[in-house]
């Protein structure tokens, strides 16, 4: 998943700490990571995030270091498509040319990040445009809401765009669109001993994960020390409490047939979800449903056909379907 909600909230926690944000704005062929991937850079040399699988991190801090004095924004270009070893890229040979955006993170970009963390936070997805000349300086840069493309022209047009950096036929120049989503959510029902992996990989992976369970001694905070919430409480009450939206994401994991039933009527009843994956085989879950259509988001068996055993694999087979799902959704949307 995207990093950005990570350096966000680094960047909330300490906004007065010099740091250096480095995004990908363009990818021209094969790379680790693509357009609008970040890296925050700070002082000592140090990063949080990743531009790639270790090949250019180096390169990008040291050009960073100067901008702790200096305070101007640069455009870098990276070529890995040259497999000789005097080549910039020290052989890595992956068939991609990359063009990262260096900014301190200070004035109108701190305001900026902030003000997208604020929203993020509450749900609401936000779009950075950045507007270059045609010799890639920074003219211009706004962040827009999403809600705002229903009636700001501007904002609709560049909210149609993928991420990534096209051309500016107002200006002559680019711009580069930045499209950033709130963390997807992952509701887990059932807090048993093979839901611990699938809490913590999915959240490890950028998921916004709450486990909900009614039973005390699985729903202990050092089972899910990486889950963003936990609901020990009767189902009835559970569901009182928790709203669920189109983009949401759902795991039925109770092991006990006649609480998933319920479990799987309420969330149907709550209106589609972007995703609802039921643990068991197909024939489990037909009769879970007592003749109920299956909906085209629900997923059972749930999981990637890895032929995955035990706990660990199986969190690999459920998570990695999820996303796919996502990666799927978004390059139908683009």
């Amino acid at each position: 998943m995207d990093t950005m909600n990570q350096l966000l909230e680094m960047i909330s926690l300490s906004p007065n700490m010099p740091m250096v944000l480095a995004t990908i704005i363009h990818v021209d062929g094969s790379a680790y990571r693509k357009e609008g991937a970040s890296m925050l850079i700070f002082p000592d040399k140090s990063k949080l995030g990743l531009l790639s699988a270790g090949c250019l991190e180096a390169d990008v801090i040291e050009r960073a270091s100067e901008f702790f004095e200096f305070g101007e924004r640069c455009v870098l270009h990276f070529d890995m498509a040259n497999e000789d070893d005097l080549a910039w890229g020290r052989g890595a040979g992956c068939n991609g040319r990359l063009t990262i955006l260096l900014e301190p993170v200070c004035d109108s970009l701190l305001s900026g990040l902030l003000f997208t963390k604020k929203y993020l936070d509450t749900r609401k997805a936000v779009t950075r445009v950045i507007r270059f000349t045609h010799d890639m300086k920074v003219s211009d840069e706004r962040f827009f809401l999403a809600d705002e493309s229903g009636i700001c022209l501007e904002a609709a047009t560049f909210w149609r765009l993928p991420t990534g950096l096209h051309p500016d036929f107002k200006t002559g120049g680019f711009v580069f669109v930045h499209h950033l989503q709130p963390k997807p959510r992952l509701f887990v029902f059932g807090g048993g001993d093979d839901a611990i992996p699938v809490a913590s990989l999915a959240s490890k992976t950028g998921f916004d994960v709450t486990v909900i369970d009614w039973r005390p001694a699985f729903g202990r905070i050092e089972r899910f020390p990486e889950a963003t919430k936990l609901l020990i409480e009767p189902l009835e009450k559970a569901f009182t409490d928790l709203s669920f939206s189109p983009e949401d994401l759902a795991v039925v994991m109770t092991h006990q047939f006649e609480k998933d039933e319920k479990i799987l009527a309420r969330l149907l009843e709550s209106g589609p979800l972007f995703y609802l994956g039921v643990l068991g085989p197909r024939e489990r879950t037909e009769r879970l449903l007592r003749g109920t259509p299956f909906p085209d988001y629900l997923h059972s068996p749930v999981g990637l056909a890895i032929g995955a055993r035990g706990p660990q694999e199986i969190a690999v087979s459920i998570v990695s379907e999820m996303i796919m799902e996502i990666r799927k959704t978004k390059e139908t949307d683009c």
